[in-house]
C-alpha cells in the first residue's frame, strides 16, 4: 500500500492480519489541518482499490485459465489412456488370433503327417501286393513245370509277403489272395509228395535225384510240418522190409533174403544234412526194440 499524506512506511498494512482502520485513520488524520487532504487521501485509497482489483481479476483470470489447461490435460490423459487401453486390447485379440492360427497351423501340419505316413503305407502296401500278385503267378507257372529250386526261393518270398497282410484280411480280396496262396501250398505239398512215391514205387531214384533234392528245399521252404511229413514216409518206406522180417517166425530165412545196400537215401538233401538218416536210424531202433519186446514176451509166455 503506498503512503498517505507522507506518512511513514511504518503505517499499518492493509495486507496485515491485526489491521485496524480506526488506527489507521487517527494515524492519517492525527491533527486537525491533516483534513484538507482528505479528499486526496479519498483518491489514493480508489486507486489502490481499483490496483488490487486489476490484480485480483488477473490472477482469476490466470487461475481460470490454469484450471482450463489442467482439464485440458487431464481429458487428454484420460483420452490417452483411453487408446492405450485400447491398443492393449488390439494386441491381446491379436495374440489371440495369432495363437489360434497357430494351433490351426500345427493341426495341419500334424494332418499333413499323418496323411503322408498313411499315403506311404499305402504305396508300400499297394507295392508289395503287386510283388506278391506277380510271384504268386509265377510260382503257379513254376509248379506246374517242377522247377523246384526256383519254386524254393519264390516260395519264401511269397510267404514273407504274404505275412504283412495279415491285417489286410477283412479286405475281400487280400482275404480271396490269402486262401489262394494257402491252396498252393497245399498243391504244391501233395505234388511233391506225390513224386517221391512214384519215383520210390517205380525204383528211379538215382534219374530223378535232382529233382527230389530241389523238392526237399521246397519242403524247407514249407516249413516244418511239411519236412516231417516227407521224411516220415520216407522212414516208413525204409522200414518197410526190416518190417515184414519181424512179422513171422522165419526171421532168419528172411535176413538172408533182405537187401542191406539202400542207394536210394535221402542225406544231404534237406538244410540239415544227414538228417533224413538221423531221423531214419532213430525210427529203426525204435522200431526194433518194440519188435525185440514182443519176442521176448513170446517167448516167455511159451515157456
Amino acid at each position: 500500500m503506498p503512503q498517505l499524506n507522507g506518512s511513514p512506511a511504518s503505517q499499518p498494512s492493509l495486507d496485515s492480519a491485526d489491521y485496524n482502520p480506526i488506527d489507521h485513520l487517527n494515524a492519517l488524520f492525527s491533527h486537525p489541518s491533516t483534513l484538507s487532504s482528505v479528499s486526496t487521501t479519498v483518491a489514493a485509497l480508489r486507486d489502490y482499490q481499483d490496483d488490487i482489483d486489476e490484480d485480483i481479476a488477473t490472477l482469476v483470470a490466470a487461475q481460470s485459465a490454469s484450471d482450463a489447461e489442467s482439464v485440458r490435460k487431464i481429458q487428454a490423459a484420460k483420452a490417452e489412456l483411453a487408446d492405450l487401453f485400447k491398443k492393449i486390447d488390439n494386441v491381446r485379440e491379436r495374440a489371440l488370433q495369432t495363437e489360434q492360427t497357430i494351433t490351426e497351423m500345427t493341426a495341419d501340419i500334424k494332418r499333413l503327417d499323418g496323411t503322408k505316413r498313411n499315403l506311404t503305407l499305402s504305396m508300400t502296401a499297394l507295392k508289395r501286393l503287386q510283388m506278391l500278385t506277380t510271384a504268386y503267378e509265377q510260382l503257379r507257372s513254376l509248379i506246374k513245370s517242377r522247377q523246384y529250386r526256383e519254386c524254393a526261393q519264390l516260395l519264401q518270398a511269397v510267404i514273407q509277403l504274404m505275412a504283412h497282410f495279415k491285417s489286410y484280411r477283412s479286405i475281400e480280396q487280400i482275404a480271396t489272395l490269402s486262401r489262394n496262396v494257402a491252396d498252393l501250398q497245399r498243391e504244391l505239398l501233395e505234388q511233391i509228395c506225390e513224386d517221391f512215391e512214384v519215383t520210390f514205387a517205380k525204383g528211379e531214384v538215382a534219374q530223378r535225384k535232382g529233382l527230389l533234392a530241389e523238392a526237399c528245399l521246397v519242403m524247407d521252404a514249407l516249413g516244418e510240418n511239411a519236412r516231417s511229413r516227407l521224411i516220415t514216409w520216407y522212414c516208413n518206406t525204409q522200414l518197410r522190409e526190416y518190417r515184414q522180417v519181424f512179422r513171422g517166425n522165419d526171421e532168419v530165412h528172411s535176413l538172408r533174403k533182405l537187401g542191406v545196400n539202400r542207394s536210394d537215401n535221402m542225406t544231404g538233401w534237406f538244410v540239415g544234412q544227414h538228417l533224413a538218416e538221423i531221423l531214419l536210424v532213430q525210427s529203426h531202433a525204435e522200431d526194433l526194440r518194440h519188435r525185440a519186446c514182443g519176442a521176448v514176451s513170446g517167448a516167455l509166455e511159451g515157456e
